[in-house]
């Protein structure tokens, strides 16, 4: 009766490493200094999301989600171009560091943790790690040779051609900061959209174009 019973807690903890076994993606960035490896752990609740990033190399730093990190979406990708074959994390290269953009899980009209991190040489920075508009593409608006990730939520729409207001957001990038850029912002949206002030708004009301000739504009 012993024997049975011990036979069965061995299977029960082989069965439990089973499950909760780590596989791993391991990426190298375009620069050679550094390694990404992305832990994913495979249970039957959640598989296929990675739940630990360590940086090896020239620097050595380990990052975890607060909540889970899921793959790049595919808009995304057709906007913009990965500098490494991974549909996990987004990695672009800048002349004096590398910006990497991983995505937690996307709920409702935004994502409640967009995880942005920089690499410097020896060091890292994490930039951001919170709620973030929904990004839509990384950009260099001024020709300062330096990014601007470019963020925008869908807005609720009212009827068929009326939404409320969503402006789009630029925020600029550099090796250790990372800052909503209200000139740029202003600018983007006169320019792609239309321009009421940095924040959304329900009470304000944009007609959508019918046709690609048309441009946004507030309904008064």
């Amino acid at each position: 009766m012993k024997r049975n019973f011990y036979i069965l807690t061995l299977l029960t903890v082989l069965l439990c490493n089973a499950q909760n076994k780590q596989k791993t993606e391991t990426i190298v960035l375009p620069t050679g200094k550094n390694k990404l490896t992305l832990y994913e752990v495979l249970t039957r609740e959640d598989p296929g999301r990675y739940t630990k990033l360590d940086i090896t190399g020239s620097c050595n730093t380990s990052y975890i989600p607060i909540d889970i990190w899921d793959n790049i979406p595919a808009d995304f990708l057709k906007e913009n171009k990965n500098a490494v074959a991974s549909q996990s994390v987004f990695v672009r290269t800048e002349k004096n560091h590398t910006i990497l953009l991983l995505f937690g899980f996307f709920y409702g009209t935004g994502y409640d943790e967009i995880t942005l991190i920089s690499i410097e040489g020896s060091k890292t920075h994490l930039l951001h790690d919170n709620e973030l508009e929904t990004p839509i593409a990384f950009k260099d608006l001024d020709n300062d040779n330096k990014a601007e990730l470019i963020c925008h939520n869908e807005p609720e729409m009212i009827s068929e051609h009326v939404s409320a207001y969503s402006p789009y957001i630029v925020y600029s990038i550099t090796a250790n900061s990372f800052t909503k850029n209200l000139q740029l912002t202003e600018q983007y949206n006169k320019i792609h959209y239309v321009w009421a002030g940095a924040i959304y708004r329900e009470d304000i009301k944009v007609a959508l174009p019918n046709d690609p000739e048309e441009k946004y504009r507030i309904i008064k």
